[in-house]
């Protein structure tokens, strides 16, 4: 077996199909961009990574998405609700992108390799954070009033389900048949359900052997089903 070349259809196969995944799966998406913030091919860029975001779900809870505009210059607009204005104005004034999501922000971080920029950029993160925390909360207070807001056991099947079904051309995906699907298996086994889905990303179309591969992956199930189950707890 040719390991690298494996490798990396994989790798392409993740590529081409993360965008649907982190729609589906994601409450707060963040797109991190080197580039100016004035220049339109970058707004393509992240137009191309949504529609492919979009494709096949029929109707779901919208993510939020933060456009992270990393090593600016000192110039920039670095207050958020001003260069989210300014980003929709110049870029978006049709609401193409902003509509396909719960929320969408926009904010600059200058490089930190010198002061003063070094503080700005300590006062940046530290928005950033706050930005991503304000926009989960937001998630879960519409995802509590849509009914849609599952446990971390439901959410092991609801994955399950997506990434075995996500390079299939037909498969499409409603919030009513996740919910259906999720309160269906609810009660399945959490470590066998947690080695499928490891199987479906590592192990797509085919066998692999080995005792090493065997061990791989029954560690990491084990660890993730360990992390589910202390968060239920808590």
């Amino acid at each position: 077996v040719d390991v690298s070349n494996e490798a990396n259809m994989e790798r392409m196969q993740m590529v081409r199909e993360l965008p649907r995944l982190c729609y589906m799966l994601s409450n707060v998406l963040v797109y991190v961009d080197d580039s100016n913030p004035a220049v339109h091919t970058n707004y393509m860029n992240i137009l191309e990574f949504a529609q492919h975001a979009v494709r096949q779900v029929r109707s779901a809870c919208p993510p939020s998405l933060i456009i992270v505009y990393n090593k600016c210059m000192s110039d920039a607009l670095y207050d958020v609700d001003e260069a989210t204005r300014a980003y929709a104005a110049l870029h978006d004034p049709s609401g193409e992108l902003f509509n396909m999501f719960h929320e969408v922000r926009c904010m600059c971080v200058p490089t930190n390799l010198k002061e003063p920029d070094y503080e700005l950029y300590l006062r940046q993160i530290d928005v950033l954070k706050r930005e991503i925390i304000r926009l989960l909360e937001d998630q879960v207070h519409m995802r509590t009033h849509f009914n849609t807001l599952y446990s971390r056991r439901k959410w092991c099947d609801i994955v399950a389900l997506v990434v075995d079904s996500v390079d299939d051309p037909e498969f499409t995906l409603t919030q009513h048949e996740v919910g259906q699907f999720s309160t269906t298996h609810g009660g399945a086994e959490l470590v066998h359900k947690a080695v499928g889905f490891f199987r479906m990303i590592y192990n797509p179309g085919h066998e692999r052997v080995g005792s090493h591969y065997a061990g791989c992956l029954e560690a990491a199930a084990r660890v993730l089903g360990t992390l589910v189950v202390a968060d239920d707890y808590e």
